[in-house]
This record gives structure tokens, sequence and C-alpha cells, in this order.
């Protein structure tokens, strides 16, 4: 019960909800609700992963369908095929503790923040070679 309400409260921080899942008790999804010109939903994942944040799992609705073993799957990878919003879901492991909750609010108010404030930027270019096009050491000689 404490994770799932101090999630609520920084999901609210930013805009978002806690989704409602009355009978599942260890995992939870929030709401994805990107602001005009802001980075694609699946980047918050990257932005996590790259955070040390592993297991949380961003939903992106799509009408793309996908087929496995002559099964057709619209917006595959959700738990609902016609979800109105982007969301993620996270869970609460047995033996999580109050330090490793914490870190996880941390860099998830964190990257939620980045996410929602900057817009969506151009990809940079690769960075010149000296022209003798061999690229510079690190290493002193």
């Amino acid at each position: 019960p404490a994770f799932r309400s101090r999630l609520a409260e920084v999901a609210a921080r930013h805009g978002e909800r806690l989704l409602v899942t009355p009978h599942n008790d260890i995992s939870m999804a929030v709401s994805l609700t990107p602001p005009v010109g802001a980075k694609p939903a699946a980047l918050l994942g990257a932005n996590l992963f790259i955070r040390l944040v592993s297991g949380v799992r961003v939903v992106v609705p799509t009408a793309i369908v996908k087929t496995v073993a002559e099964c057709d799957f619209l917006s595959y990878g959700a738990h609902y095929n016609n979800y109105p919003t982007a969301y993620f879901s996270v869970a609460c492991a047995v033996g999580i503790c109050d330090a490793d909750v914490n870190l996880f609010l941390r860099r998830l108010d964190k990257a939620l923040g980045e996410w929602k404030s900057v817009p969506a930027s151009r990809p940079r270019p690769p960075p010149e070679l000296p022209k003798d096009g061999k690229p510079a050491s690190s290493e002193q000689e």
C-alpha cells in the first residue's frame, strides 16, 4: 500500500495518474500523457534504463497488428487492445526495502520531469574526424 500511494504521488506531480487495478497488489500502471512536442513515450523506458532502473515496461497503443502463432494482437504487449493512452507498468517485488523504493521514485520523478519538459530534438550529427582521419585518442602516449 505504501509503494502504491507514493507512486501515485509522483505520478500526480507530473499530471499523470495511477491506473486502477483493484485485484493486483503487486503490479501497478501509470498513465503517460505526452505534452505537445514531447519525446515519444517509449523513450521514457530507455531513460529509466540508463538510470539503472529495470523492470519498467512502457506500453504505447498502436493500430499495428502483430501475428503470433496465427493469433492477431492489436497493441501487442499491452494488457488491453484499446487502452486510450500510453502507460508504464512496474511491480513491487518481495524483499524490496524502503531504500530501493526511495531510489526508484527519485529516478522516476527525475525521468518523468525530463520527459515532460524536453521537446523532441533532432539527432546530433556524428563528430567530425581530425584532418588525418583518425579519431582522437583519450590515452596519452
